[in-house]
């Protein structure tokens, strides 16, 4: 049976669509949390108020800021999937503006590497090494090295891939507990993950068509020039850099985003607090 080159498309496809389904069935309870935390604040600002001896004035002041909070809140509830979808997507877009690379494509990155691979050994049969044992040794281990290298890179592709979607699955539960001053922490992190998600995928279009193409040139070079051991190990050694460089880079960009943003989501003070 010959493998399907979409299988990971595929695998990322599954969890895109889930992703609609999870935000359906976290909606009905995201709503009964937004009530239960509403219902605590607006009791907790009625007693502030009631033993802070607040005026007529303040009181109607203090309740429109509420309803305000309350409704942005709700907003946020109800649309959670698609403020965070816009907001990941528009990380992609900008990194899509910047490289012109379309989408992020899992099976690009891994057929990439196995076509490298195939080259490799190609070059290494055409050149005849592949009669010396310590040659043909030498490519079986570089041809692995390269392979498990752009499936390092693939996974790091899918994880970041995945994590947005259930991100956006699981958007309106989190952002439920924007609604009370105890928990408004809770949708702050959350927001704040998103945007380092958000980063992530920005890096990983910057540096997805440079790592591609890189490696589909060097493996063409052996294929058209005099291959030897030197050239298989240097070749491995890029792969292995390329590699480090898809792990790493996103991960440090991501690293510059704040753990937690104070997005304003904290409810104003009441009767003086």
């Amino acid at each position: 049976m010959t493998p399907d080159p979409f299988l990971l498309n595929d695998l990322v496809a599954q969890f895109a669509t889930a992703a609609n389904g999870w935000a359906a069935a976290f909606y009905p309870i995201a709503l009964r949390l937004f009530y239960l935390l509403a219902l605590f604040e607006i009791v907790y600002m009625g007693l502030r108020m009631v033993l802070s001896s607040t005026t007529y004035s303040g009181i109607a002041d203090a309740l429109v800021r509420k309803m305000i909070h309350l409704g942005f809140c709700f907003l946020l509830v109800s649309s959670a999937p698609y403020y965070t979808r816009m907001l990941i997507e528009g990380f992609q877009a900008v990194g899509s503006a910047g490289t012109g690379v379309t989408a992020l494509h899992p099976n690009v990155f891994f057929t990439t590497g196995i076509g490298a691979a195939m080259r490799l050994a190609a070059s290494t049969n055409i050149a005849g090494l592949l009669f010396n044992q310590f040659s043909f040794w030498t490519t079986i281990f570089a041809i692995y090295v390269i392979v498990i290298a752009f499936t390092i890179m693939t996974a790091v592709l899918i994880f970041t891939l995945v994590e947005s979607y259930l991100l956006m699955g699981v958007s309106p539960f989190f952002l439920a507990f924007s609604t009370s001053r105890w928990t408004y922490s809770i949708a702050e992190g959350f927001l704040s993950h998103v945007i380092r998600v958000g980063v992530k995928l920005l890096t990983l279009y910057l540096i997805a068509g440079i790592v591609n193409n890189l490696a589909t040139v060097w493996s063409q070079r052996l294929l058209d020039g005099k291959n030897d051991i030197f050239a298989t190990l240097a070749f491995c050694g890029a792969i292995c850099v390329l590699a480090t460089l898809v792990v790493g880079i996103p991960r440090l960009a991501a690293s510059l985003v704040p753990s937690h943003i104070d997005l304003g989501l904290k409810p104003a003070p009441v009767g003086g607090q």
